[in-house]
């Protein structure tokens, strides 16, 4: 299926997408919803991403993201840098898993919700990109003040109730 995007004719729609399904990260890439390439990368990545179609970046691409669990605790870290012109871009997505992370200066910050997410586009000569990035590494729900309070007077009223019947 060809696409028409921004005008060119012959255009694909491409993703990228990193799937981290703890402790393995899978590198995605569909061109018009096929899969064209999937590899399990193992926790982490640190290499390049080769533009599919001979196609070459139409400007700098310098994305950076810092993604957090629920209650703001740094999960991963990815990156994308490149140059005009060139047909590869750096791609490093890292893990707390493997080690220990700083946030990103200057990075986005994006709250992992277990669902995929797409986090940013760019145009090539004739392709545009869209970049996804999904975890299965959450945060579990913390319960709220009222939660706590109510927990602690129903056990202060049961010690009451108890202190009360040794009498």
């Amino acid at each position: 299926m060809l696409m028409m995007l921004s005008g060119v004719a012959n255009s694909a729609a491409i993703t990228f997408l990193w799937d981290y399904q703890s402790p393995t990260l899978t590198g995605i890439t569909t061109i018009d919803g096929s899969i064209v390439q999937s590899s399990d990368i193992g926790m982490q990545y640190l290499g390049n991403y080769v533009l599919f179609n001979s196609q070459t970046l139409l400007s700098d691409l310098d994305f950076s993201f810092n993604i957090l669990d629920g209650i703001g605790n740094l999960l991963h870290t990815w990156e994308m840098q490149g140059a005009a012109g060139s047909s590869t871009f750096t791609t490093p997505f890292l893990s707390t898993e493997a080690g220990a992370l700083t946030s990103l200066a200057g990075g986005t910050d994006i709250v992992a919700n277990g669902n995929i997410q797409t986090v940013g586009s760019f145009f090539t000569g004739d392709d545009v990109y869209t970049l996804q990035f999904r975890t299965n590494l959450v945060a579990a729900a913390v319960p709220n003040i009222s939660s706590i309070a109510l927990l602690g007077l129903g056990l202060a009223c049961l010690g009451l109730s108890r202190k009360k019947l040794k009498r």
